[in-house]
C-alpha cells in the first residue's frame, strides 16, 4: 500500500507501539516439502478486460465447510486421555489430518498454479515492466495466473496433524483490505483467495476499503464485480486520501466480524490460514496474532517458503528499525512442538488479527498482546521498483518519526534517552499531547519497560547494546570547502562514504561521532580501509565493531583515525584518509546540529501577494543550529550594510558563510529581543518593540539584496546558490509573523488610547504585524493551530505536485522537426536558435521544447500550421487530463482550490479572495468584478472586429483559404505578425531607421534630465567610485541628488555579458532606505543591450519600454522617504500597485513631448518627428492590443471565479472564455492545468493585479496630460505633488489613499480603456 521508507516505517511503528504493554507470543518455523495431491490438468486462461469473471475455467475451491465427524473417534480418545486441557485448546495428533484439513486435495495444472512462477516472454516482457512501474509488480504475469490459483502449501507438515475449536466455539472474522490504485488481478486473487481458504461458518465479511483510487477499474469495475458473493464482499471508498493506518480503522469501524483481520490488498492466503489466528484469540481476546507472511516475488509472482528451518522472532535495534533474532533458548524449552506458538516482544505490523472490541478499547493501533503463529501462512507481494509513492500528498514526511518519539514517550522510561542517542535530531520534534496514552499505560497497571527488556524483550541488549553518548553529531562541513560536506549516500553496506552539496536535510548527511569512538550514520559505522572509510553494520554479531577508532578533536577539528593514523579529509570531490596536518583545510570539519522540526507556525502569505507558498508553507524543516560556518575572508566585506558591498569580495563561500550568518543571527537576535521586551516590567512602547527589529532588519534585506544582484549579473557562479538562499531568506524572513509572543507585544499597542498618539506609518506597521500574525494563526489556540497548519500542510503538498508534474511535462517533451520547408518563414536568427546544428540552420533538423519563449516564437513565426497545433496542444495540455493519469494536475488544481476555501473559512472569511484582496488596493472581489467587466464591455466588439478582419487577411494571404475559414487559437499570433509587417510598410515605420534616434547615452541622459524635470532630483555620474564596490568594469555609478544631498545611489549595468549576465532588463532594490541611521537607498539598474566597440549603442522601442519601466522601479526605491525601513520602497506596496509607477513611466514615454528629452538622431543630430513615433509606438505596438488585454482579464476573472465561488476549473473555463474572444476553446487547451501563477505562486486571487496597475498608471498620467506635458512648469509642480505622496509615501499608506490624495476621486477606468482603444 505504502512504498518506500516512509511506508515501512508507518507500519513498523504499528508493530512498535504495541511492545510495552504485556507479554508477546509468536511462532515461526519452516516448510518441508509441497504435499499436493494429483488430479486431471486443468488449463488456465489469462485474465482479460470483460467485467465477468472466465466462465470456461474449471476453478478448484476450496472445501470451506467444516466436517465435524473427521476421526470423530480419534478426537474423542484424544480428549478423554488429555481431559485437562481446555475445550479451546488447540491439539495434535500426528499422522491424522486436523479437523479443517481438506481431504481430497486435487492436483490442478496452470500459469502459476501451486505457487509457482510466471516467465514472461515477447511483447509480454515490455508490458510487464510497464506494469511493474505503475504497480510495483508484474500485473501482466498475475494476469495469466488464475485468480482462484492455489498457493503453495509453505506450512510445516507438522500443521496439518493440528485440531482447533469447532466454528460455533471460534469468533468470526472480518477481513479487511485497503489499496489505492491497486492492479486489478491482484487484488481480485486476494478476495478469491480469502473466501477459497476460510470456512465460510468464521468469514463474516470482507471489506475492501478503497483510498480514493481513480482508476476506473478500481471505482467501476470492482463494485460490480463483488455483487457475485451477494454481500459477502463490501466496497467503501474514502472521500480523500487518508493512507493506510487511517483506511484500516475505517474498515475496522464497518466490518461486522468478532475479529479483525488485516492484510494487504496482494495476499494469497494458504489453505487452513484462519483457524490458528481465531484460536489464539479465542483463547485470550487481548492476543494479536500474526501469520507467517512469505514472499511472493513481484516480478514472476512464484510463492516462496519464509526463512529456512530456524525459528526468529521480532526486536529492534535502538533507532525503531524492525529485525528479527533467532528465537532464545529460553523460549524454546517452553515448546513441546516447534509449530507452537512463541512469545515475541514486537512484529512488522503488516498484516495481523485482533479482537474487534478490545481493538476500539485501545482506541486504534493500540493493541497490547502479539502472537505470531506458524500454521498460519499467507503470501505477500513485496513490490518491485515503482516510479511514484503510494503515501497521500498531504501525508507528513515526519510522521513516522513523531511515531517513533511518542512510543519512547510513553513507554520507554529512561530508555527514551537511547533512542534519541541514536536519533539526536527528533529531540525537539513536536509530537503532541501523549497523556492520553499514558493514562492507557497507567490503567492498564503496566510495568517498566526495564521489566519489558528483561523479562520479554532479554535479547535486545545482547543483540544491540544500548548507544554510548554522542560527543558530536550533526552535518559535517568542511572548512576548505564550505558547500560540502560528508555523505554516506544510499548507506550501502560496505561502500566507501564521500562527499556532496550541503542538503540540510539530515539524513545521509547526518552522521553521529559518540564518546567511544564510533562514528555513524543510521545504524551503519565507518571504519578505516585504506586510504578510504567505508560503511559497516555498527553491531556484528552481538558487538559493536572494533571500538574506539575515531576521534574528534573540537579545537582543530581534525577526524582521527586511531587504526591507521591518519585524519578524514576532502578534495571537495571524494572523502580519503591522509597524513594529518594540523594546518590543512580540507582536514577540518565543522558539525552543525540539526534538528527536524514540524512547522507549528509556518508561512502563510506573502506580503505582497498573499499566496500559499511551496517554497515556504511546509509540514516540517530542518534547522541547522550552531556551529556556525567559520567566517570566511571577505564575507563581512560583502555583506556591510552601512557602506556599499565589497564585489572584489564575493566568492561563493564568502556568500555561504555570510548568508547563512545573516539568517541565523538575525533569528537569534529577534527573539532574544522579543522574549526580553516580553519579560520586562515596564509596559512595551512602539520604539522598543520596533526599533530593534529595524536595526536587525537592515543587515538582513541588503544582504538579501546582495546575493541577488550577484545572481543576475554572474549567473555561473551565484545563480545557483540565489536559487537556494532565496526560499531560505524567505523562511526567515517571515519569522516574526509567527511569532505568537510578539504579536501578543503589537496586539498591546493596539488600543484606540495608543494609535491615536502614533503616527500613519506607525499604525501601518502595526496593521501588517496583526494582519499577518493573524494570517499565521498567532491568535489561535493550540489545537485550533494544529487545524490550520494540517490544512496548510494539505495545500502545500498540492502545490508542491503541482509544480512538480508541470516541470516534468516540460522536461520530458521534446520535438525534433525534420521536414525541411516546415521553418520556411521564420526569420533566420530564430532558425538557428532551435537548429540542431547551428553552423546550417537552414536545412534543419530543429529541435523544440516547451518553454514559453519556444513557444511563444513558434505561435508568431512558423508557417507550418500543423507544428503549430501540436505545439499549442502540447504547451496547453501539459500535466492535462490528455497525458499519462500519473502526470496530470487535475487532482492538485481541484483540491488546491478546495483546500483555500477551507482555509478561508477556518479564519472568518467568505472566501480565499476576501484574504487576499483585504491586503490590496483594489480591497474588494466586486471592485476587481467591475474594473474586469467595464474593461471587457469596452474591448470586447473592437477584439471581434479585429479576429474578423484577421481572418480575412490570412484566407486572403493563404494558399488554404478554407483552412481559415475559422481562426484557431494557434493562428492568431502567425496572422497578427503577418499583418503587423504589412501594417509597417503601409505606414512607412521603420524600426531600424528609427532606432537611429534612440542612443543608450542619449536615452539615459535624458531620462534623467525627464526625471529631474518631473520629481526635482538630478543623478550625477560618480567619477571616482572605488573599483571594489563594482561587480564588473561597465557598471556606472550615479549618485541621485536633491537640492546638494545625496538621497541615493544608482548602479547601472547596461550591457550584455553572453552566458554570464541576466538576459532580463530588470531594476532591483540593493538596500533600502533607513532613516534612523541614516542609511541611504541603493538601486541596481540591469539591462542587456548589445555592444560592438567602437559604435554607438542604439536602442529598440521594445528595449525603451523596457528601459523606462525598470526605471519606475529605480525611483520607488531612491524616492522614498519612509521613516522606517520596513514600509522603504517597495518592501510594503500592495500587488497591485507595485508596478504603477514603472507603467506610470511607459506611459510618459508613450507621449510624443518625451522626444526632446530622449531623441536624437546619431548623425543628423535630428529628433525624431512626433507623428512617426505616433505611428510606431501607438499603432504598431498597439497592433490588437485588445486581444491581449482580454486574454489577460479572461486569466484574471478565471482566478477571481476560482477563488471566490471555488468553481470546478473545467466550468469556470467554459462559462468565461466565450465572454472574452471569438476565437474558439480548442477541445485540448487544459490551460489551467499549467496556470502555476495562481496555484502554487504568488498571483493566486491577484492575477488582476499588472492591469490594476497598468490602469491606475493611465489615471495618474492622464493627470499631466490635463495640465499639459508640454508645460515644464506645470508638470514639475504637479510632478511635486506626485513625488510627495505616490513616491515618498508608497508603503507608508494605503496606496487607494494616496491615490485620492493626489487625484481627489476614486480611480476611474476610462482613461486606461481610451488608451487601449485610440490608435489613430
Amino acid at each position: 500500500m505504502i512504498k518506500g521508507r516512509l511506508g515501512r516505517y508507518l507500519i513498523i511503528f504499528a508493530g512498535l507501539y504495541f511492545t510495552c504493554v504485556f507479554v508477546f507470543f509468536r511462532s515461526f518455523t519452516s516448510d518441508k516439502s509441497d504435499i499436493v495431491s494429483t488430479s486431471p490438468r486443468i488449463q488456465a486462461h489469462v485474465v482479460n478486460n470483460d467485467i465477468e469473471l472466465q466462465k470456461d475455467i474449471p476453478h478448484h475451491i476450496a472445501a470451506r465447510q467444516v466436517d465435524s465427524n473427521q476421526n470423530l473417534k480419534q478426537i474423542s480418545n484424544v480428549k478423554k486421555r488429555k481431559n485437562v486441557r481446555s475445550k479451546l485448546e488447540p491439539f495434535m495428533t500426528k499422522g491424522v489430518l486436523g479437523n479443517y484439513e481438506e481431504q481430497n486435495v486435487r492436483r490442478v495444472t496452470g500459469p502459476g498454479e501451486g505457487g509457482e512462477g510466471v516467465d514472461l516472454q515477447g511483447e509480454d516482457v515490455k508490458l510487464g515492466k510497464q506494469s511493474v512501474a505503475e504497480y510495483g509488480f508484474n500485473e501482466v504475469a498475475s494476469d495469466k495466473i488464475s485468480l482462484d490459483r492455489r498457493a503453495r502449501d509453505t506450512r510445516p507438515a507438522e500443521c496439518k496433524y493440528w485440531n482447533y475449536p469447532s466454528v460455533e466455539k471460534l469468533p468470526t472474522a472480518s477481513v479487511i483490505l485497503v489499496f489505492h490504485n491497486e492492479g486489478w488481478s491482484t487484488l481480485v486473487r486476494t478476495i478469491h483467495s480469502v473466501i477459497n481458504t476460510s470456512p465460510k461458518e468464521l468469514l463474516k465479511d470482507v471489506i475492501l476499503v478503497d483510498d480514493y483510487s481513480d482508476q476506473e477499474h478500481i471505482t467501476v469495475r470492482l463494485p460490480e464485480y463483488i455483487k457475485r458473493w451477494n454481500g459477502l464482499v463490501q466496497y467503501t471508498r474514502t472521500e480523500k486520501r487518508v493512507g493506510l493506518v487511517e483506511a484500516r480503522v475505517i474498515g475496522a469501524r464497518i466490518c461486522e466480524g468478532d475479529v479483525i483481520v488485516i492484510l494487504d490488498a496482494h495476499c494469497e492466503c494458504v489453505t487452513n490460514w484462519l483457524p490458528p489466528l481465531l484460536t489464539r484469540i479465542a483463547l485470550n481476546r487481548r492476543t494479536l496474532a500474526v501469520p507467517i507472511v512469505d514472499g511472493i516475488e513481484w516480478n514472476t509472482l512464484r510463492h516462496n517458503t519464509a526463512y529456512g528451518g530456524t525459528l526468529y522472532r521480532g526486536i529492534w535495534e535502538w533507532g525503531f528499525l524492525y529485525k528479527e533474532s533467532e528465537l532464545p533458548q529460553r523460549e524454546r524449552n517452553l515448546m513441546k512442538h516447534p509449530t507452537e506458538p512463541y512469545k515475541s516482544p514486537t512484529h512488522a505490523g503488516g498484516l495481523l488479527a485482533i479482537d474487534k472490541k478490545w481493538f476500539f478499547q485501545l482506541g486504534g493501533y493500540d493493541p497490547d498482546i502479539k502472537i505470531w503463529v506458524s500454521c498460519s501462512h499467507v503470501g505477500h507481494i513485496y513490490r518491485g521498483p515503482r516510479r511514484h509513492a503510494m503515501q497521500p500528498q498531504d501525508g507528513n514526511p515526519q510522521q513516522s518519526h513523531i511515531n517513533h518519539l511518542r512510543v519512547a514517550e510513553v513507554w520507554m522510561d529512561e530508555y527514551k534517552e537511547y533512542y534519541l542517542r541514536r536519533n539526536p535530531n527528533h529531540a525537539r520534534l513536536d509530537i503532541g499531547d501523549t497523556s492520553a496514552y499514558k493514562a492507557i499505560r497507567q490503567s492498564l497497571n503496566c510495568s517498566s519497560f526495564k521489566w519489558f527488556l528483561d523479562e520479554v524483550a532479554y535479547e535486545m541488549e545482547e543483540k544491540y547494546p544500548l548507544p554510548p553518548a554522542n560527543l558530536v553529531w550533526g552535518e559535517m562541513r568542511n572548512e576548505n570547502y564550505s558547500q560540502t560536506c560528508a555523505d554516506a549516500y544510499d548507506h550501502k553496506y560496505g561502500r566507501p562514504i564521500g562527499v556532496s552539496g550541503c542538503h540540510h536535510q539530515g539524513g545521509n548527511q547526518l552522521f553521529r561521532l559518540n564518546v567511544e569512538g564510533e562514528w555513524s550514520v543510521g545504524e551503519h559505522c565507518f571504519v578505516s580501509e585504506g586510504t578510504t572509510v567505508v560503511a559497516k553494520h555498527c553491531v556484528q554479531m552481538g558487538q559493536w565493531i572494533p571500538k574506539g577508532e575515531w576521534t574528534y578533536d573540537s579545537q582543530i577539528r581534525q577526524i582521527r583515525s586511531k587504526k591507521v593514523d591518519k585524519c578524514v579529509a576532502t578534495n571537495g570531490q571524494r572523502l580519503f584518509l591522509e597524513i594529518c596536518d594540523e594546518n590543512s583545510a580540507a582536514q577540518k570539519w565543522v558539525w552543525n546540529k540539526m534538528f527536524q522540526f514540524l512547522a507549528r507556525r509556518t508561512h502563510l502569505t506573502n506580503r505582497h501577494t498573499l499566496h500559499f507558498s511551496k517554497s515556504l508553507v511546509r509540514n516540517s524543516y530542518y534547522l541547522v543550529v550552531p556551529e556556525l560556518p567559520p567566517v570566511v575572508e571577505g564575507s563581512d566585506a560583502l555583506f556591510h550594510w552601512d557602506t556599499f558591498p565589497s564585489y572584489e569580495h564575493a566568492t561563493p563561500q564568502a556568500v555561504v558563510s555570510g548568508g547563512l550568518r545573516l539568517c541565523s543571527e538575525t533569528d537569534t537576535a529577534i527573539q532574544h529581543h522579543v522574549e526580553k521586551t516580553a519579560h520586562e516590567s515596564s509596559k512595551p512602547t512602539f520604539e522598543t518593540i520596533f526599533n530593534p527589529i529595524e536595526d536587525l532588519n537592515v543587515s538582513f534585506e541588503t544582504g538579501f539584496c546582495t546575493i541577488r544582484q550577484l545572481a543576475l549579473v554572474d549567473q555561473q557562479k551565484f545563480a545557483n546558490l540565489y536559487s537556494k538562499f532565496d526560499g531560505h531568506f524567505a523562511i526567515h524572513r517571515e519569522f516574526r509573523f509567527q511569532d505568537p509572543t510578539l504579536y501578543n507585544l503589537v496586539q498591546g499597542l493596539n488600543t484606540d488610547e495608543k494609535r491615536a498618539k502614533l503616527k500613519d506609518w506607525q499604525q501601518t506597521l502595526i496593521n501588517l504585524y496583526l494582519h499577518f500574525g493573524k494570517l499565521n494563526g498567532c491568535h489561535l489556540q493550540n489545537e485550533e493551530l494544529d487545524q490550520l497548519q494540517l490544512l496548510n500542510g494539505k495545500l502545500s503538498q498540492y502545490q508542491y505536485s503541482f509544480a512538480q508534474k508541470l516541470l516534468y511535462a516540460n522536461k520530458t517533451f521534446t520535438h525534433l522537426e525534420l521536414d525541411p520547408f516546415a521553418f520556411d518563414d521564420v526569420p533566420y536568427h530564430i532558425k538557428q536558435q532551435f537548429a540542431v546544428d547551428k553552423s546550417k540552420p537552414e536545412s534543419g533538423p530543429w529541435k523544440l521544447d516547451l518553454s514559453d519563449r519556444t513557444f511563444h516564437t513558434i505561435m508568431t513565426y512558423s508557417g507550418n500550421r500543423p507544428l503549430r497545433k501540436l505545439l499549442f496542444e502540447a504547451y496547453y495540455g501539459r500535466a492535462s487530463p490528455t497525458v499519462d493519469r500519473l502526470n496530470r494536475n487535475v487532482e492538485n488544481v481541484v483540491e488546491i482550490t478546495r483546500k483555500r476555501k477551507l482555509i478561508a473559512k477556518f479564519l472568518g472569511y467568505s472566501c480565499f479572495a476576501d484574504i487576499v484582496l483585504q491586503s490590496k488596493m483594489a480591497r474588494t472581489k466586486e471592485t476587481v468584478q467591475d474594473f474586469i467587466e467595464s474593461t471587457r464591455s469596452k474591448l470586447k466588439p473592437i477584439h471581434d472586429e479585429n479576429i474578423r478582419e484577421l481572418t480575412a487577411y490570412a484566407q486572403e494571404k493563404s494558399k488554404k483559404p478554407k483552412e481559415y475559414e475559422q481562426l484557431q487559437a494557434w493562428d492568431v499570433a502567425y496572422w497578427r505578425q503577418r499583418q503587423l509587417q504589412d501594417l509597417s510598410s503601409s505606414l512607412k515605420v521603420d524600426s531600424s531607421q528609427i532606432s537611429r534616434y534612440f542612443s543608450y547615452d542619449r536615452v539615459l541622459n535624458g531620462l534623467f534630465e525627464f526625471v529631474q524635470t518631473l520629481f526635482g532630483v538630478k543623478f550625477q555620474l560618480e567619477t571616482n567610485f572605488d573599483e571594489q564596490y563594482k561587480w564588473h568594469p561597465d557598471v556606472q555609478v550615479y549618485r541621485c541628488v536633491e537640492n546638494e544631498n545625496v538621497i541615493g545611489h544608482l548602479f547601472v549595468d547596461a550591457f550584455a555579458r553572453p552566458n554570464q549576465k541576466s538576459e532580463l532588463c530588470l531594476a532591483t532594490t540593493g538596500r533600502d532606505r533607513c532613516q534612523r541611521h541614516n542609511v541611504l537607498p541603493i538601486a541596481y539598474l540591469n539591462m542587456n543591450l548589445p555592444r560592438i566597440d567602437g559604435t554607438t549603442t542604439l536602442m529598440t522601442l521594445a528595449q525603451l519600454k523596457e528601459m523606462f519601466f525598470s526605471f519606475g522601479r529605480v525611483l520607488q526605491v531612491l524616492l522614498t522617504q519612509s521613516p522606517n525601513h520596513e514600509l522603504a520602497g517597495i518592501r510594503n506596496l500592495e500587488a497591485d500597485a507595485l508596478d504603477i509607477i514603472p507603467h506610470f513611466l511607459v506611459q510618459c514615454l508613450r507621449d510624443p513631448n518625451i522626444l526632446p528629452y530622449i531623441s536624437e538622431n546619431v548623425e543628423t543630430k535630428k529628433t525624431l518627428d512626433a507623428s512617426t513615433y505616433h505611428r510606431a509606438l501607438n499603432q504598431i505596438d498597439q497592433h490588437m492590443i485588445t486581444h491581449d488585454v482580454l486574454r489577460q482579464l479572461y486569466l484574471s476573472a478565471f482566478d477571481l471565479e476560482i477563488h471566490t465561488n471555488a468553481t470546478n476549473y473545467y466550468d469556470a473555463m467554459a462559462k468565461l472564455w466565450p465572454s472574452f474572444t471569438s476565437v474558439p476553446l480548442h477541445n485540448r487547451d487544459f490551460h489551467p492545468c499549467s496556470f502555476e501563477q495562481i496555484y502554487c505562486e504568488q498571483l493566486a486571487s491577484a492575477y488582476y493585479s499588472h492591469k490594476w496597475s497598468e490602469m491606475i498608471a493611465c489615471d495618474l498620467f492622464n493627470a499631466f496630460k490635463e495640465v499639459g506635458m508640454n508645460e515644464k512648469d506645470k508638470i514639475s509642480e504637479l510632478g511635486k505633488k506626485f513625488r510627495s505622496t505616490i513616491l515618498a509615501r508608497g508603503g507608508t499608506v494605503s496606496m487607494r489613499e494616496l491615490f485620492r490624495e493626489f487625484r481627489s476621486r476614486e480611480p476611474n477606468y476610462e482613461h486606461y480603456i481610451q488608451r487601449l482603444t485610440t490608435q489613430v
